[in-house]
């Protein structure tokens, strides 16, 4: 997880499990992807992260489509991270 600095800019990043995020957006907190743009050496808000739930599982999305499996699985790995 990232927070804006200003235009363009994001503080350092923290790790947070699924869980965690969807109590936080319980709470009123948003989400929502960002891609990095080499060319002009800044980062641009991309599309918001809601949840859905498909049975009794709440999955992590960015659109709301019901369909039973995680849509942002190209994400960096936690791992990769570390």
């Amino acid at each position: 997880m990232h927070s804006p600095l200003s235009t363009g800019r994001l503080t350092k990043g923290r790790i947070l499990t699924k869980n965690e995020v969807i109590a936080s957006m319980h709470l009123g907190h948003t989400y929502s992807t960002a891609t990095y743009n080499y060319l002009r050496g800044s980062w641009s808000e991309g599309a918001n992260i809601g949840t859905v739930r498909v049975g009794s599982v709440l999955y992590l999305r960015t659109d709301k489509d019901s369909t039973a499996r995680d849509n942002l699985g190209n994400l960096l790995l936690i791992d990769e991270l570390r």
